[in-house]
């Protein structure tokens, strides 16, 4: 509670009461009721890494564990209530996905912290909208943070992390924007992730459930 009063606060500093709390319902709202969401999927066996590069100004890491991260690194990933992904609970979200088998991907520009993405294999957060095999993986989220965005350095990222993934023998990956992040679900489609469906998860009785709202594959839902 108190980490939230704090956030709120921030907000109220940065931004003033008006655009605060405007913000305070709308994150509410969104984690109070179960949010659409769209599913995509990559073959990332179709990436042609020929001629690819990434400019030597960034740099791509990713890390097991807590202890490999540097401390200044994870002072940017919870700072001012958290990035827009992870929240206010930024914190504790990766203790928990380290532990249970996740791997984090930095993305850094001239040495600064410019985005991260989450990995997992075999493993999950929460269960999967589709079935996974061994030579899958599921990302849980993705961001490049507000001072660094419509520079291409999302594409570049998502690029050089998947040919890391089909290096390492992997073949698809799967994930999930919720359909009111349109910048987010804009940026996926550029990358050439391919569209499964749409469908809301929530959880009835200790039962997961899933309800699919579409499953045509394409891609004019915006």
């Amino acid at each position: 509670m108190f980490r939230r009063m704090k956030v709120l606060y921030l907000r109220v500093r940065s931004d003033g009461i008006t655009a605060a709390i405007r913000w305070l319902i709308t994150t509410v709202y969104h984690r109070t009721i179960p949010q659409k969401q769209v599913i995509w999927c990559t073959d990332i066996t179709e990436i042609n890494p020929e001629g690819f590069s990434i400019p030597d100004n960034l740099k791509i890491k990713y890390f097991y564990s807590i202890d490999q991260v540097d401390k200044k690194d994870l002072k940017t990933l919870t700072e001012y209530g958290g990035t827009e992904l992870m929240g206010s609970a930024a914190r504790s979200i990766i203790h928990d996905r380290f532990a249970k088998g996740a791997v984090l991907w930095l993305l850094k520009e001239d040495g600064k912290l410019a985005g991260y993405r989450w990995t997992i294999v075999n493993k999950h957060m929460l269960p999967p909208y589709v079935p996974h095999t061994e030579s899958d993986v599921h990302i849980i989220g993705t961001e490049v943070f507000p001072g660094f965005r419509d520079r291409d350095l999302f594409q570049i990222f998502i690029k050089h992390s998947n040919i890391m993934l089909k290096n390492e023998g992997f073949k698809r990956n799967y994930s999930e924007t919720y359909l009111y992040n349109k910048r987010a679900v804009k940026a996926i489609l550029k990358i050439g992730a391919r569209k499964i469906g749409i469908a809301r998860r929530f959880s009835l009785f200790g039962k997961n459930v899933v309800i699919w709202y579409d499953m045509t594959g394409k891609t004019d839902f915006l």
